[in-house]
């Protein structure tokens, strides 16, 4: 069995709904790159800024709700994460909460 070391690949194809002040994210798992433990959730006010990063609480699960956020424009990415570090961002997605 072979045994990749080093960070995980990119996560793919993140996706999100609104639903009130409710954001549900959905994404793939990395297909390159050492296995995740764990995702960390970038958030930006502008395309390409940070604004907020957050581990988030999944473990290896590929979704995540966000509950009671504060009306605004959110660039949001997500990064696949382990012991060794924080791999590439997924693609980036506008979110409005009205």
């Amino acid at each position: 069995m072979l045994t990749v070391i080093g960070v995980p690949g990119p996560v793919t194809g993140l996706t999100a709904t609104v639903s009130g002040r409710t954001m549900t994210f959905s994404w793939a798992a990395p297909t390159v790159g050492a296995a995740p433990s764990n995702y960390v959730l970038e958030a930006g006010l502008a395309s390409g800024q940070t604004a907020a990063s957050s581990t988030l609480p999944t473990g290896t699960a590929t979704t995540f709700v966000a509950t009671n956020v504060n009306p605004g424009t959110y660039y949001i990415r997500i990064r696949a994460k382990n012991a060794l570090g924080a791999g590439l961002p997924s693609n980036e997605i506008k979110v409005v909460v009205q």
